[in-house]
């Protein structure tokens, strides 16, 4: 073991460890594998990667039950070698700074003027629209449809979205339901979003419309682009 890689613990003891200096062909189960192997049991669950706009970052963070659990992993593979680098392990609360950050913004009002969409962010990368309709559907929440918010230049997910209802007493509704909840493991950030708007320039002859963050849509064209039109119109309220 090359002990000049062995961090040395600065951080106050905690339930979460940081587990630095791991290769970019790291997964969950490997990683699970190598503490399971050093008699550390750990749930795959607690186990979260560290990704950057759809990078891996040679980081994770692992949850542990307790402190003392914590503490019994730390001493056994701080400094053991995985996939041919040391692990660099430490104590890591910035959970709960980021509990505390969360608590701080969830009890602020909205900012913006109610309306029939909500803006949602602190989304964990890896969200579909799909995942994240049907987590607000189970709350018991009608939603009609929503988008999540790609980067333009790569198309990768930067961990916010936007839902639409089809008022504004159904938008404020779903605030209140939603605003305190966690969806996978983060803590929701919402506010009201602008209505949007469309206009027959977001229909073009053989091009199609599509909604705003969609590559692709259907496609009409002639009587067919101007009857959708008028009917996106009276929809979203154009």
């Amino acid at each position: 073991m090359n002990q000049a890689l062995v961090k040395k613990t600065m951080s106050p003891p905690s339930a979460n460890l940081f587990v630095g200096n791991l290769p970019s062909d790291t997964t969950r189960r490997l990683l699970l594998k190598c503490f399971q192997d050093h008699g550390v049991s750990v749930d795959d669950k607690k186990i979260k990667l560290g990704w950057r706009r759809g990078f891996f970052v040679g980081t994770a963070l692992i949850r542990f039950p307790s402190i003392d659990a914590a503490k019994i992993a730390l001493a056994a593979l701080n400094g053991k070698e995985f996939l041919g680098r040391n692990l660099r392990i430490d104590f890591s609360n910035a959970e709960d700074r980021k509990k505390q950050d969360d608590a701080k913004r969830l009890s602020n009002p909205p900012a913006n003027p109610p309306s029939n969409a909500l803006f949602i962010k602190n989304l964990d990368y890896s969200v579909a629209a799909s995942d994240l309709l049907e987590f607000i559907r189970s709350q018991g929440v009608k939603v009609r449809d929503g988008d999540v918010h790609v980067y333009a230049t790569d198309g990768i997910p930067c961990g916010s979205a936007r839902a639409e209802f089809h008022t504004v007493d159904e938008a404020r509704h779903a605030l209140g339901v939603l605003v305190n909840k966690v969806f996978l493991e983060r803590a929701l950030w919402i506010d009201y979003a602008e209505p949007r708007k469309f206009t027959p320039t977001h229909l073009r002859e053989g091009a199609g419309w599509t909604r705003a963050g969609e590559a692709n849509g259907p496609k009409f064209s002639g009587d067919d682009a101007n009857k959708v039109t008028n009917e996106l119109a009276q929809l979203w309220g154009a």
